[in-house]
């Protein structure tokens, strides 16, 4: 393997982004699972985009972009603990706020999407957080904090 970086093109295993790998391919591009410790050089051509490798693993041949950092092998996102119970989070303001539409109404208070997750009580900036992902304007209002719920 030729561990020099200034030589762009030379000998060895070679692998790369998306772009990189579908511009050099002769036939199939695969995805390969790479460790760490087998990476030889980065090459200072393609603005880092490939580098050489002592080995890898193919996992597949190449259908669909890979979009998330970390994916299993249906190229599902796998995500670590914190990630998934803030998503479960989100998840469970989103429900609790389109019940409230179903009823009818045009606002909520931010206190009744924290009552709603007893005896666990989340933090007001927790649920505005999550307000503000799930694109949803809160305001200060007669009652205290609420959420509009008109569109």
């Amino acid at each position: 393997m030729d561990d020099n970086r200034d030589n762009h093109c030379s000998f060895g295993l070679h692998v790369g982004s998306l772009d990189y790998a579908r511009g050099f391919a002769r036939g199939s591009v695969v995805v390969v699972k790479v460790n760490p410790k087998d990476v030889v050089s980065v090459p200072t051509d393609y603005n880092c985009q490939k580098c050489r490798v002592s080995a890898y693993k193919v996992v597949s041949v190449f259908e669909q972009e890979i979009k998330a950092p970390v994916v299993d092998e249906d190229n599902e996102p796998v995500q670590n603990e914190t990630v998934q119970k803030r998503s479960e989070f989100v998840e469970r303001v989103e429900k609790y706020l389109e019940n409230c539409k179903k009823k009818g109404y045009s606002a909520v208070g931010i206190r009744k999407i924290q009552n709603s997750f007893s005896p666990e009580y989340p933090s007001r900036n927790r649920v505005l957080d999550a307000l503000d992902e799930l694109g949803y304007f809160w305001y200060e209002g007669e009652e205290g904090w609420e959420v509009d719920l008109e569109d």
